[in-house]
């Protein structure tokens, strides 16, 4: 070979190694900007579950509240008003529909007895 043709070889093999280091970083960041999306986006998915299992909770405790305690101050609305400070967990509002349904399968209890009973576990 040349010594021109020499010189040329480097310089191509130079820049060649200078594109590569440059798109594998591109590529890197690329990835990482990737990754953070995806993260974001498995949050707000975990947050939106959350969410759902969180209001069907409170939805069966309504339910509970308007089968148990028929009659009462104790309805959807007492709910929706206390939902925030007492039941604010979807463990909470799950209790609260448990020990509704106890008392509900109670049969020695008249409508008032369940109420006393409720307002007691409260």
């Amino acid at each position: 070979m040349r010594k021109k043709e020499e010189h040329y070889a480097q310089k191509n093999a130079a820049k060649t190694n200078k594109n590569a280091a440059l798109q594998k970083v591109k590529d890197e960041k690329k990835a990482a900007e990737a990754a953070a999306k995806q993260a974001i986006a498995d949050k707000a998915e975990a947050r939106k579950q959350f969410e759902i299992a969180y209001k069907k909770s409170l939805k069966l405790l309504k339910d509970a509240c308007a089968a148990t305690l028929a009659g009462s101050n104790y309805d959807r609305f007492w709910v929706e008003a206390k939902q925030r400070s007492w039941f604010n967990t979807k463990e909470l509002c799950a209790e609260g529909a448990d020990k509704l349904n106890e008392i509900n399968a109670d049969a020695n209890l008249d409508q008032a007895g369940k109420i006393s009973t409720f307002e007691a576990w409260l």
